[in-house]
């Protein structure tokens, strides 16, 4: 069988991740410890390993706490803030208590940041690079840098499942629809979404195929949402995503 990952909310509107297989647990991203502790004691399950994205805060908060409790080892990119067993190096495979994990490089929010795909499960954990119908702020210098590292992950098969960092997918859709109101897949995402939650489920993971029909941060091609900003046919790809960062940083929809 496939790992199962399980969806852990920490903090205001973070996700941590928990990947199972066997007797391995693999804790992606541990915002905070208490919630990835209470789902840990539910599960009646250990934490095996800690894999990080990068090294916001919200997405680390929980890593001492966790260290200290399980004694596990911690994989994350360099240059790190503290300590790391295990260097999260883009472009190789880490293997984790049995499960394998290929490291992406996708820097822009941050720098280092990486992104982590388990083929096993067709399964994307993208941190705060790519969000559901949105993506991670990123100064407009690295609007290039960025534009890269959306584009490693856009091109993994439209069944991936994205795992993203955090719950932001209604006001990212809300922009998507001021973006593309002509656009019916938003318009569909939008319903689909709102029903989820209101069944208490979170919006992750979409998938890749959906991000394509609905994301206007991998749509900067689309002659609507350049328009939307202003500029012409022939603009720079990753000049179009800075200008639609800039606007959505201001977005009050």
């Amino acid at each position: 069988m496939p790992p199962a990952i399980h969806v852990i909310p920490v903090l205001e509107d973070n996700f941590a991740f928990a990947v199972c297989h066997g007797e391995a647990t693999v804790i992606v991203d541990p915002g905070e410890a208490a919630p990835v502790i209470a789902w840990l004691a539910r599960a009646g399950r250990r934490a095996s390993a800690i894999l990080i994205t990068h090294y916001d805060g919200d997405h680390t908060g929980g890593v001492a706490a966790l260290r200290r409790r399980s004694h596990v080892p911690v994989a994350g990119p360099v240059p790190a803030p503290f300590e790391v067993d295990i260097v999260a190096e883009p472009g190789v495979v880490l293997s984790l208590a049995g499960l394998r994990f290929a490291v992406v490089d996708t820097p822009g929010h941050a720098v280092p940041h990486v992104a982590y795909h388990l083929p096993e499960a067709a399964a994307l954990f993208t941190g705060d690079c790519l969000f559901g119908a949105g993506c991670g702020r990123f100064p407009p210098a690295a609007a290039a840098t960025m534009w890269d590292s959306l584009g490693r992950l856009a091109r993994f098969p439209d069944e991936t499942r994205l795992y993203f960092g955090h719950e932001y997918t209604v006001s990212n859709l809300a922009f998507a629809a001021a973006v593309e109101s002509g656009n019916p897949a938003i318009a569909r995402r939008r319903e689909q979404v709102a029903s989820a939650l209101a069944r208490g489920n979170p919006s992750t993971p979409s998938t890749l195929a959906e991000e394509r029909a609905t994301n206007p941060f991998l749509r900067v091609a689309q002659r609507p949402v350049r328009q939307w900003v202003g500029l012409p046919d022939d603009a720079p790809d990753a000049v179009v995503l800075g200008a639609l960062r800039l606007r959505k940083n201001s977005f009050r929809g």
